[in-house]
């Protein structure tokens, strides 16, 4: 009990959205849609992959998607570096590496899993560098979340709590 508040603190850091984002748009209806602007993108090729790859993702039981669209003042947008590793930057710039192939299936889920920080979801993994045994060490605290595993997809889990930030 008594570091019981603490507790659900560093366990929510995890899973919880703290800092909504102002530009996006909750639709209710039969299908309840989130609306998320992000920069146009010139090269129709990648436009498609991430629009495709976000939208097939972000979706839960044909009742609620994400919507991507693209606009020529959004502040969302996404940059290619070579040899970068994917991240995003200032909370609105997804950045991926430009050596990787779009069409292999750890870039398709690396999109997915990065434009869930660009609506604010946290990681719910943990890395740290074991200096003994020379390696990292990864703990990733649902395996099937999006973001806490590269085996994981959209879940209620996600789903809910897109609801209770953006609704």
């Amino acid at each position: 009990v008594r570091f019981e508040k603490f507790g659900r603190s560093i366990w929510d850091s995890f899973f919880k959205i703290s800092n909504k984002r102002t530009d996006t748009k909750w639709v209710d209806g039969a299908q309840e849609r989130l609306i998320v602007p992000f920069k146009e993108i010139e090269d129709s090729k990648i436009s498609q992959w991430l629009k495709s790859n976000v939208e097939d993702e972000l979706k839960w039981q044909g009742k609620f998607f994400t919507e991507v669209q693209y606009q020529k003042r959004a502040q969302s947008r996404l940059k290619f570096e070579a040899g970068t590793t994917p991240q995003v930057r200032q909370g609105n710039i997804i950045v991926m590496d430009r050596n990787q192939d779009i069409d292999e299936y750890r870039v398709q889920w690396t999109i997915r899993h990065e434009f869930g920080h660009i609506l604010r979801l946290p990681d719910c993994y943990l890395e740290f560098y074991n200096r003994k045994e020379n390696l990292i060490i990864n703990y990733q605290l649902n395996t099937s979340d999006l973001m806490c595993s590269r085996a994981g997809d959209m879940n209620e889990r996600i789903y809910q709590e897109l609801k209770r930030v953006y609704k």
